[in-house]
């Protein structure tokens, strides 16, 4: 058990690296994933639930820069950093969870670990998007 904690735990430090380059993407992925899964569920095929995907995910990442780089307001800055960390942080919980799961039994140490990358993430992607210069 020992063993398995610091196993996952090195993984986990080692692909956070990995993680926190790309976190800022998981909203146009969430995005691109829900809307290919609508056009395909609603009969449209999967050359158009691919064309959703990215039309989905590339109005997500303009809107997203738009807002961020052409906003002179701290506060709407923040929200729409808010708007991409949230799903940053959903998907570094779930990406610790299965490195976890892989290593050690599922427990309340999991998910404790899982909160924490959870807030790690979530932090980083909001650091890196409010980092953006302003126009």
């Amino acid at each position: 058990m020992i063993l398995a904690f610091f196993v996952s735990i090195t993984a986990i430090v080692l692909l956070a690296r990995l993680f926190a380059g790309m976190i800022v993407f998981a909203l146009p992925l969430y995005c691109a994933g829900l809307s290919a899964m609508y056009a395909w569920q609603h009969g449209l095929g999967i050359p158009a639930a691919v064309l959703a995907a990215a039309a989905a995910s590339a109005f997500a990442l303009l809107v997203g820069a738009k807002l961020l780089v052409g906003s002179p307001s701290i506060p709407a800055r923040v929200f729409v950093s808010l708007a991409f960390a949230l799903p940053a942080g959903l998907a570094g919980y779930h990406a610790v969870q299965g490195i976890w799961g892989a290593f050690a039994p599922v427990g309340m140490a999991s998910i404790i670990v899982g909160a924490g990358a959870a807030l790690y993430f979530g932090l980083a992607a909001q650091k890196q998007l409010l980092s953006a210069p302003q126009g």
